[in-house]
């Protein structure tokens, strides 16, 4: 089980375009949340997007604007039935060419069936 969260961790976490949206998808509860502490106010993808659908909305958009330049997945944890991450990021707005540096933490846990 520890392999297989782990594994689920690494890979979801990966700027990988749609196929990692896709194969990420089949693993997410239908009430997942995504959280991006950014006001919206400030950039139309922060905010949290409530919902499997929402959240891969947004995810498919980030993919889309945003070359990663730095994705730093080195720190993963693997306990049981769960592990956490966290990733600093560097993007690059394709459109404009600015960078943003953030941090992703990811926390999942695993439950057979």
């Amino acid at each position: 089980m520890a392999e297989t969260c782990g594994r689920s961790l690494a890979t979801s976490t990966t700027p990988g375009g749609a196929q990692n949206l896709d194969w990420m998808a089949i693993y997410l509860p239908d009430d997942f949340c995504h959280v991006i502490h950014i006001p919206v106010h400030l950039h139309p993808l922060g905010g949290t997007r409530c919902g499997k659908k929402e959240a891969l909305e947004r995810l498919q958009l980030i993919v889309e604007q945003f070359d990663f330049v730095v994705f730093d997945k080195s720190d993963l944890l693997i306990e049981r039935n769960r592990a956490a991450v966290e990733v600093p990021i560097h993007y690059r707005h394709r459109e404009s060419g600015a960078p943003f540096e953030s941090t992703k933490a990811n926390f999942r846990t695993l439950e057979d069936g």
